[in-house]
Protein backbone atom coordinates (compact mmCIF):
# COMPACT_ATOMS: atom_id res chain seq x y z
CA UNK A 1 0.00 0.00 0.00
CA UNK A 2 2.83 2.35 0.86
CA UNK A 3 4.49 1.62 -2.49
CA UNK A 4 1.31 2.52 -4.40
CA UNK A 5 1.00 5.77 -2.38
CA UNK A 6 4.65 6.65 -3.10
CA UNK A 7 4.07 5.90 -6.80
CA UNK A 8 1.14 8.31 -7.11
CA UNK A 9 3.02 10.88 -5.03
CA UNK A 10 5.95 10.69 -7.45
CA UNK A 11 3.56 11.10 -10.39
CA UNK A 12 2.08 14.18 -8.70
CA UNK A 13 5.55 15.68 -8.24
CA UNK A 14 6.36 15.06 -11.90
CA UNK A 15 3.14 16.71 -13.04
CA UNK A 16 4.04 19.76 -10.98
CA UNK A 17 7.12 20.21 -13.14
CA UNK A 18 6.77 23.30 -15.41
CA UNK A 19 7.94 21.32 -18.45
CA UNK A 20 5.50 18.38 -18.00
CA UNK A 21 2.52 20.61 -17.21
CA UNK A 22 3.29 22.92 -20.17
CA UNK A 23 3.63 19.86 -22.47
CA UNK A 24 0.22 18.51 -21.40
CA UNK A 25 -1.46 21.89 -21.85
CA UNK A 26 0.19 22.36 -25.26
CA UNK A 27 -0.92 18.87 -26.40
CA UNK A 28 -4.53 19.53 -25.34
CA UNK A 29 -4.56 22.84 -27.24
CA UNK A 30 -2.84 21.57 -30.42
CA UNK A 31 -5.08 18.49 -30.54
CA UNK A 32 -8.23 20.34 -29.68
CA UNK A 33 -10.43 18.10 -31.81
CA UNK A 34 -9.40 15.01 -29.82
CA UNK A 35 -9.74 16.94 -26.54
CA UNK A 36 -13.28 18.15 -27.29
CA UNK A 37 -14.36 14.79 -28.66
CA UNK A 38 -13.11 12.83 -25.65
CA UNK A 39 -14.54 15.27 -23.11
CA UNK A 40 -17.79 16.55 -24.57
CA UNK A 41 -18.91 14.01 -27.24
CA UNK A 42 -21.06 11.05 -26.31
CA UNK A 43 -20.37 7.77 -28.09
CA UNK A 44 -23.58 7.91 -30.15
CA UNK A 45 -22.69 11.43 -31.34
CA UNK A 46 -19.36 10.38 -32.90
CA UNK A 47 -20.89 9.17 -36.23
CA UNK A 48 -22.22 12.67 -36.88
CA UNK A 49 -18.55 13.76 -37.21
CA UNK A 50 -17.60 10.69 -39.28
CA UNK A 51 -15.99 8.81 -36.32
CA UNK A 52 -16.98 5.27 -35.51
CA UNK A 53 -15.40 5.24 -32.01
CA UNK A 54 -13.11 7.18 -29.67
CA UNK A 55 -10.15 5.18 -31.02
CA UNK A 56 -11.15 6.13 -34.54
CA UNK A 57 -11.21 9.76 -33.41
CA UNK A 58 -7.67 9.49 -32.06
CA UNK A 59 -6.27 7.60 -35.09
CA UNK A 60 -7.78 9.91 -37.71
CA UNK A 61 -6.26 13.01 -36.03
CA UNK A 62 -2.88 11.38 -35.44
CA UNK A 63 0.36 12.84 -36.75
CA UNK A 64 3.85 12.98 -35.33
CA UNK A 65 3.87 16.78 -35.36
CA UNK A 66 0.50 17.12 -33.67
CA UNK A 67 0.95 14.39 -31.06
CA UNK A 68 4.65 14.91 -30.23
CA UNK A 69 6.83 17.57 -31.82
CA UNK A 70 4.57 20.62 -31.72
CA UNK A 71 3.57 20.17 -28.01
CA UNK A 72 7.23 19.38 -27.18
CA UNK A 73 8.54 22.53 -28.86
CA UNK A 74 5.88 24.67 -27.19
CA UNK A 75 6.75 23.15 -23.78
CA UNK A 76 10.46 23.84 -24.28
CA UNK A 77 9.75 27.38 -25.42
CA UNK A 78 7.58 28.07 -22.40
CA UNK A 79 10.07 26.52 -19.98
CA UNK A 80 13.17 28.34 -21.24
CA UNK A 81 11.87 31.46 -22.92
CA UNK A 82 9.14 32.53 -20.50
CA UNK A 83 11.58 33.54 -17.68
CA UNK A 84 13.46 35.73 -20.16
CA UNK A 85 10.20 37.16 -21.39
CA UNK A 86 9.12 37.88 -17.79
CA UNK A 87 12.43 39.64 -17.07
CA UNK A 88 11.93 41.76 -20.18
CA UNK A 89 8.44 42.74 -18.99
CA UNK A 90 9.76 43.74 -15.52
CA UNK A 91 12.58 45.75 -17.13
CA UNK A 92 10.12 47.51 -19.39
CA UNK A 93 7.90 48.30 -16.40
CA UNK A 94 10.86 49.78 -14.49
CA UNK A 95 11.84 51.82 -17.54
CA UNK A 96 8.30 53.20 -17.87
CA UNK A 97 8.26 54.08 -14.17
CA UNK A 98 11.56 55.94 -14.54
CA UNK A 99 10.35 57.83 -17.61
CA UNK A 100 7.10 58.75 -15.89
CA UNK A 101 9.04 60.12 -12.89
CA UNK A 102 11.27 62.19 -15.14
CA UNK A 103 8.21 63.52 -16.97
CA UNK A 104 6.60 64.52 -13.67
CA UNK A 105 9.77 66.38 -12.65
CA UNK A 106 10.00 67.99 -16.09
CA UNK A 107 6.45 69.31 -16.12
CA UNK A 108 6.63 70.36 -12.46
CA UNK A 109 7.94 73.77 -11.49
CA UNK A 110 11.64 74.20 -12.21
CA UNK A 111 11.87 70.85 -14.03
CA UNK A 112 14.46 68.52 -12.45
CA UNK A 113 16.03 69.15 -9.03
CA UNK A 114 19.31 71.08 -9.43
CA UNK A 115 22.47 69.16 -8.51
CA UNK A 116 23.52 71.86 -6.05
CA UNK A 117 20.26 71.56 -4.15
CA UNK A 118 20.56 67.78 -4.12
CA UNK A 119 24.12 68.02 -2.74
CA UNK A 120 23.03 70.41 0.02
CA UNK A 121 20.24 68.06 1.01
CA UNK A 122 22.75 65.18 1.25
CA UNK A 123 24.99 67.35 3.44
CA UNK A 124 22.06 68.20 5.72
CA UNK A 125 21.25 64.52 6.07
CA UNK A 126 24.88 63.65 6.91
CA UNK A 127 25.00 66.48 9.47
CA UNK A 128 21.81 65.16 11.05
CA UNK A 129 23.41 61.71 11.37
CA UNK A 130 26.54 63.27 12.92
CA UNK A 131 24.42 65.19 15.45
CA UNK A 132 22.59 61.99 16.33
CA UNK A 133 25.93 60.21 16.90
CA UNK A 134 27.08 63.09 19.13
CA UNK A 135 23.86 62.96 21.12
CA UNK A 136 24.29 59.21 21.67
CA UNK A 137 27.95 59.72 22.70
CA UNK A 138 27.03 62.57 25.07
CA UNK A 139 24.27 60.47 26.55
CA UNK A 140 26.78 57.69 27.26
CA UNK A 141 29.16 60.18 28.90
CA UNK A 142 26.28 61.65 30.91
CA UNK A 143 25.31 58.17 32.13
CA UNK A 144 28.90 57.53 33.22
CA UNK A 145 28.96 60.88 35.03
CA UNK A 146 25.71 60.06 36.80
CA UNK A 147 27.14 56.71 37.89
CA UNK A 148 30.29 58.44 39.23
CA UNK A 149 28.18 61.02 41.10
CA UNK A 150 26.07 58.27 42.61
CA UNK A 151 29.23 56.51 43.78
CA UNK A 152 30.54 59.76 45.32
CA UNK A 153 27.17 60.36 46.96
CA UNK A 154 27.25 56.86 48.37
CA UNK A 155 30.72 57.51 49.81
CA UNK A 156 29.55 60.81 51.34
CA UNK A 157 26.55 59.09 52.85
CA UNK A 158 28.84 56.51 54.43
CA UNK A 159 31.05 59.31 55.78
CA UNK A 160 27.99 61.03 57.25
CA UNK A 161 26.91 57.77 58.85
CA UNK A 162 30.39 57.36 60.36
CA UNK A 163 30.29 60.94 61.65
CA UNK A 164 26.87 60.36 63.17
CA UNK A 165 28.14 57.23 64.88
CA UNK A 166 31.18 59.15 66.12
CA UNK A 167 28.98 61.98 67.35
CA UNK A 168 26.62 59.59 69.06
CA UNK A 169 29.56 57.95 70.83
CA UNK A 170 31.73 60.94 71.69
CA UNK A 171 30.33 64.34 70.80
CA UNK A 172 27.44 64.89 73.19
CA UNK A 173 26.20 63.80 76.57
CA UNK A 174 23.07 64.15 78.70
CA UNK A 175 24.80 63.08 81.89
CA UNK A 176 24.31 65.91 84.38
CA UNK A 177 26.92 64.32 86.64
CA UNK A 178 29.55 65.95 84.42
CA UNK A 179 29.09 69.14 86.50
CA UNK A 180 29.10 67.44 89.90
CA UNK A 181 31.27 69.26 92.46
CA UNK A 182 31.72 72.59 94.22
CA UNK A 183 31.18 75.76 92.20
CA UNK A 184 31.22 79.46 92.71
CA UNK A 185 28.51 81.22 90.74
CA UNK A 186 28.91 84.93 90.04
CA UNK A 187 26.08 86.82 88.36
CA UNK A 188 26.32 90.40 87.05
CA UNK A 189 23.63 92.75 85.77
CA UNK A 190 25.02 94.04 82.44
CA UNK A 191 22.99 97.26 82.72
CA UNK A 192 24.12 98.07 86.26
CA UNK A 193 27.33 96.50 87.51
CA UNK A 194 26.62 98.02 90.98
CA UNK A 195 23.20 96.40 91.28
CA UNK A 196 22.80 94.97 94.81
CA UNK A 197 21.31 91.86 93.23
CA UNK A 198 24.67 91.12 91.71
CA UNK A 199 25.87 88.27 93.84
CA UNK A 200 28.33 85.48 94.27
CA UNK A 201 27.14 82.10 95.51
CA UNK A 202 29.03 79.03 96.50
CA UNK A 203 27.18 75.83 95.72
CA UNK A 204 27.49 72.10 95.48
CA UNK A 205 25.95 70.34 92.49
CA UNK A 206 25.23 66.64 92.66
CA UNK A 207 23.14 64.72 90.14
CA UNK A 208 21.46 67.94 89.07
CA UNK A 209 20.52 69.00 92.60
CA UNK A 210 22.00 72.27 93.84
CA UNK A 211 22.81 73.10 97.46
CA UNK A 212 23.87 76.71 98.06
CA UNK A 213 26.24 77.81 100.80
CA UNK A 214 24.18 80.86 101.72
CA UNK A 215 22.02 80.93 104.87
CA UNK A 216 19.74 83.71 103.67
CA UNK A 217 19.06 81.98 100.37
CA UNK A 218 18.53 78.63 102.06
CA UNK A 219 15.71 80.19 104.08
CA UNK A 220 13.98 81.44 100.91
CA UNK A 221 14.09 78.42 98.57
CA UNK A 222 12.44 75.03 98.60
CA UNK A 223 14.49 73.38 95.87
CA UNK A 224 17.17 74.33 93.40
CA UNK A 225 17.93 72.02 90.42
CA UNK A 226 19.72 71.93 87.07
CA UNK A 227 17.55 69.99 84.57
CA UNK A 228 17.43 69.17 80.86
CA UNK A 229 21.20 68.95 80.78
CA UNK A 230 22.86 68.64 77.35
CA UNK A 231 26.59 68.90 76.60
CA UNK A 232 28.24 69.07 73.13
CA UNK A 233 31.90 68.29 72.91
CA UNK A 234 32.28 69.80 69.42
CA UNK A 235 31.70 73.43 70.37
CA UNK A 236 32.12 73.00 74.17
CA UNK A 237 28.59 74.05 75.04
CA UNK A 238 26.28 73.21 77.94
CA UNK A 239 22.55 73.80 77.71
CA UNK A 240 20.45 73.36 80.84
CA UNK A 241 17.52 74.85 82.72
CA UNK A 242 17.95 76.45 86.14
CA UNK A 243 14.84 75.56 88.15
CA UNK A 244 14.23 77.25 91.56
CA UNK A 245 11.17 76.92 93.80
CA UNK A 246 10.89 79.80 96.29
CA UNK A 247 8.98 79.56 99.59
CA UNK A 248 7.14 82.85 99.30
CA UNK A 249 6.43 82.79 95.55
CA UNK A 250 3.90 80.87 93.54
CA UNK A 251 5.22 78.71 90.71
CA UNK A 252 8.76 77.88 89.72
CA UNK A 253 11.49 80.21 88.54
CA UNK A 254 12.90 78.88 85.27
CA UNK A 255 15.87 80.16 83.31
CA UNK A 256 17.62 78.69 80.30
CA UNK A 257 21.41 78.68 80.57
CA UNK A 258 23.59 78.63 77.48
CA UNK A 259 27.10 78.13 78.86
CA UNK A 260 30.49 77.79 77.25
CA UNK A 261 32.82 75.41 79.11
CA UNK A 262 36.61 75.29 78.99
CA UNK A 263 38.59 72.19 78.15
CA UNK A 264 39.19 71.00 81.73
CA UNK A 265 35.62 71.66 82.87
CA UNK A 266 36.65 74.20 85.51
CA UNK A 267 34.75 77.20 84.17
CA UNK A 268 31.33 77.68 82.57
CA UNK A 269 30.42 81.09 81.18
CA UNK A 270 27.24 82.65 79.80
CA UNK A 271 27.85 85.83 77.75
CA UNK A 272 25.76 88.51 76.14
CA UNK A 273 27.27 91.09 73.79
CA UNK A 274 30.73 89.75 74.72
CA UNK A 275 30.09 90.50 78.41
CA UNK A 276 30.02 87.80 81.05
CA UNK A 277 26.62 87.57 82.75
CA UNK A 278 26.96 84.28 84.63
CA UNK A 279 30.18 82.53 85.50
CA UNK A 280 30.49 79.12 87.17
CA UNK A 281 33.99 78.53 88.52
CA UNK A 282 34.95 75.18 89.99
CA UNK A 283 36.27 75.33 93.59
CA UNK A 284 39.01 72.94 94.65
CA UNK A 285 38.22 70.80 97.66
Amino acid sequence: MDKITDFFKEIGNRLKSPFISSFIISWLIVNWRVTIGLIFYKFKELPFSNYTSYIDLIEKNFSNWKYLWTPLLLALAYTFLYPLFRIAILGFDALVTKWSGNLVLYFSEGAKVPMEKFTKQIEKTNNAYKQLDEIIANESEFKEEVINLKEQLHLKENEIKDLKIEMSNNSYSKDVNLINGKWQKSETNPLNPNDPNNKVLNMVIGNGRVVVDDILMLDTIISYNMTNFFYTNIDKKIFMIERINYKHQDGTYLRSLDLTVNNDFTKMTMKKNDRELIVFSRIDD
